[in-house]
């Protein structure tokens, strides 16, 4: 009896163990998103204070608890930043996780870089990129990470934004993250040959959803089998959220509308 009490206890705690393993999509801000998939974790565009109005930056509590390494940002391997605009990335945040979180890499576009300065002490951990790269560009266990250089959304004032989308490649589950790309032919023709066949999951701000031509767009050249909008107005969200769902639907695209900090989408093969 005691031998089956406790081969049962132990099958208790293996599922409570297995349990809190998490493969997922959690959204943090604005495009903010934190991903974690088997065991490998990575930041993109996740912290960052109020800059635009319309906009949700990351709370006060998330980045404390992000930057003081508590659950679930106890390890986070990457650090990916799309561009250097204040709704999208902030240096003092940067700063303050980076010194706190040695095992973190920094991969952003040297604009970014830029804008942090020389640190010596956290520079083993920078890994800049230029605004021209396209392909693969970092690769650790469990992942690889490949750049897209993609023109930035209103051109005519954000010319000079290097804007760069990633594909995190968790060893063949693929999550896109376009940054704040605009509806243009070139950025789609890039998307395309950088995705090839599709990804699982791509990260698009709502303006990727906004009219028929721009959903055709995204169906043909991006291929993902799930998709989430992000960038989205917090003013008008819950209208905003039906609009965009009920937009999708003569395409068929499985959307996601990630509004509510903290809201999770699993991360699935």
């Amino acid at each position: 009896m005691r031998l089956i009490l406790t081969y049962l206890f132990a099958i208790l705690i293996t599922g409570n163990i297995l349990a809190q393993e998490k493969n997922q999509i959690t959204y943090i801000a604005n495009e903010g998103v934190f991903l974690e998939y088997e065991g490998n974790t990575v930041f993109i565009d996740a912290l960052h204070k109020k800059y635009i109005q319309y906009y949700q930056p990351t709370l006060g509590k998330t980045a404390i608890g992000a930057i003081q390494k508590m659950t679930p940002f106890e390890a986070v391997d990457l650090m990916l930043v799309t561009h250097v605009h204040r709704d999208h990335f902030d240096v003092a945040y940067t700063i303050q996780f980076l010194e706190n979180h040695e095992e973190t890499i920094l991969v952003a576009p040297q604009q970014v870089m830029d804008s942090i300065g020389r640190i010596d002490y956290l520079t083993n951990q920078f890994y800049p990129l230029q605004a021209t790269e396209n392909g693969p560009v970092y690769e650790m266990e469990g992942m690889t990470i490949q750049s897209i250089p993609l023109l930035h959304a209103h051109q005519e004032k954000n010319d000079w934004v290097q804007n760069l989308g990633y594909i995190v490649d968790f060893e063949g589950l693929m999550v896109l993250h376009a940054g704040d790309a605009e509806l243009l032919d070139e950025n789609f023709e890039r998307l395309k040959k950088a995705i090839g066949k599709g990804v699982d999951y791509a990260i698009l701000p709502d303006w990727f959803f906004a009219d028929d031509e721009s959903i055709k767009k995204v169906a043909k050249y991006i291929k993902a089998k799930k998709y989430i909008a992000v960038h989205v107005p917090i003013t008008i969200k819950n209208f905003h959220e039906r609009k965009l769902k009920k937009r999708v639907e003569p395409y068929g695209l499985d959307l996601n509308v990630f509004l509510r900090i903290g809201e999770t989408e699993p991360l699935e093969k």
